[in-house]
C-alpha cells in the first residue's frame, strides 16, 4: 500500500522518497486519531472544536492523496505543517488537556524542519515561538503561569536548535554522499573507458591482450568478437608492392 503513495515516481531522490514515507505514515496515524477528536467533539457539544478537527482531518486526507498523484510535493508538506501548527495554536490557546497540550508543540520542530529544509523550518519554529508569546500576553481562553511560559520557551528553544542543527548535518553530510557517489561513477566511467582502448603495434598492427601476448589482428577479432576475414589486396598496396608484375594495358 506504501509503495502506491511513495514509489509512483521512480525518478525522485532516495530523501524525497524518504519524506514522503514519513509523512505518509504520519497522515496515516493522525486522520483516524483526529476523526476520533471530532466525533467526540460533536457528541459532547464542542462544535467548534469539532469543525476544525474534521476540517483538519479533510485537509490531511487530501494531502494523503497528493502524495499519490502529485509529484512536487513541497506545497503538500507546507500545508500539513500549517495545518499542524494551527491545531497545536487552538488547544493552546483554548487550554486544551488542561493546558498540558502545549507539549505537543514539541514535535513540531523535528517533524517542520525535516519534511521542509533547516531553513524553512527554522521559520516555522519562530512563527510557533511568537503564537505561544502571542497566546501569553492576550490569552483567548486559557492563561498560563509564566513560570510555565518561560520553561517551555527555553526547553522548546533547545530542541528547535537541536533539530536544525542535526537537519543542517544531515543535509551537508547528504549531499557530500551525493556528491562522492557521482565522483565515483565518473571514476567507474573513465576505467571502463581505458579497459576498451586495445594496446596495438604502430607497425605490424598486431594486438596485445590481457595476458601480455601478442596477437594477429585477424586472430584476436575472431577470438573476442567471433569476425571472420577473407584476405585481399587494396588497389595501392597492389601499386606499391607488385607494381612489377602489373599487366601494361595499351594506351
Amino acid at each position: 500500500m506504501i509503495s502506491q503513495f511513495t514509489s509512483r515516481f521512480p525518478e525522485q531522490s532516495a530523501e524525497i522518497y524518504q519524506k514522503r514515507t514519513f509523512l505518509f505514515y504520519c497522515l496515516i496515524i493522525c486522520i483516524p486519531c483526529i476523526l476520533i477528536f471530532a466525533v467526540d467533539d460533536f457528541l459532547n457539544d464542542r462544535e467548534l472544536e469539532g469543525f476544525i478537527n474534521l476540517l483538519a482531518t479533510t485537509i490531511f486526507s487530501f494531502s494523503l492523496i497528493a502524495l499519490k498523484y502529485v509529484k512536487d510535493i513541497s506545497n503538500v508538506f507546507r500545508m500539513s505543517a500549517l495545518v499542524v501548527l494551527i491545531q497545536l495554536t487552538y488547544q493552546v490557546a483554548t487550554g486544551g488537556g488542561e493546558g498540558y497540550a502545549i507539549l505537543w508543540y514539541y514535535v513540531f520542530p523535528m517533524t517542520a524542519i525535516y519534511l521542509t529544509n533547516a531553513k524553512e523550518g527554522l521559520v516555522w519554529i519562530l512563527s510557533s515561538i511568537a503564537i505561544t508569546i502571542f497566546v501569553y500576553l492576550y490569552p483567548v481562553g486559557y492563561e498560563f503561569e509564566s513560570s510555565l511560559i518561560i520553561r517551555f520557551l527555553v526547553t522548546y528553544s533547545i530542541v528547535a536548535i537541536l533539530s536544525f542543527g542535526l537537519e543542517s548535518s544531515r543535509n551537508k553530510y547528504y549531499n557530500q554522499l551525493i556528491e562522492e557517489k557521482e565522483q565515483l561513477e565518473k571514476a567507474i566511467s573513465e576505467v571502463k573507458t581505458l579497459q576498451n582502448l586495445l594496446p596495438i603495434c604502430s607497425y605490424c598492427k598486431s594486438i596485445r591482450d590481457d595476458k601480455g601476448y601478442w596477437n594477429q589482428l585477424e586472430s584476436y577479432l575472431d577470438e573476442h568478437a567471433g569476425a571472420q576475414f577473407s584476405h585481399g589486396i587494396c588497389p595501392e598496396c597492389t601499386d606499391k608492392h607488385f607494381k612489377e608484375y602489373k599487366i601494361n594495358q595499351p594506351d
